[in-house]
């Protein structure tokens, strides 16, 4: 892609590849935003980031479900932005991080896992 684009508000299902494909060509900087998407259905990833020098927003998509892969990948040294998303019952993970460079989708795994130990601990407590 190396752009910028704003994909808002859109239904995408039924692909037989990626449902979006973010890349970059030649290294040139890409800063895509994606937002309010509802994405499902989809014969690979929801959406798919990859290539060094890919900056895109994944900000406020209401449904990502139903993929054959992961709901979101994120590979080859892309850096994103993931931020309140409804992603679930995809048959991969909920988020694939290939290279673990990725700072805010660690901080996501983190706070996510604390949010599970926290529920278990008081489920226990009860």
């Amino acid at each position: 892609m190396s752009a910028d684009p704003h994909i808002f508000k859109n239904k995408i299902e039924k692909n037989y590849q990626n449902a979006i494909f973010v890349c970059t060509h030649d290294d040139i900087r890409c800063d895509g935003l994606m937002e309010k998407n509802e994405i499902s259905a989809n014969k690979r990833n929801g959406i798919h980031v990859t290539g060094f020098n890919n900056f895109p927003r994944i900000i406020g998509n209401t449904f990502i479900q139903y993929n054959k892969l992961a709901g979101i990948r994120v590979d080859n040294g892309a850096h994103c932005s993931i931020l309140r998303n409804s992603v679930s019952k995809n048959l991969g993970q909920v988020i694939t991080n290939i290279r673990r460079k990725i700072k805010s989708i660690r901080e996501f795994w983190l706070w996510k896992q604390q949010v599970l130990i926290l529920k278990r601990i008081l489920c226990l407590k009860i």
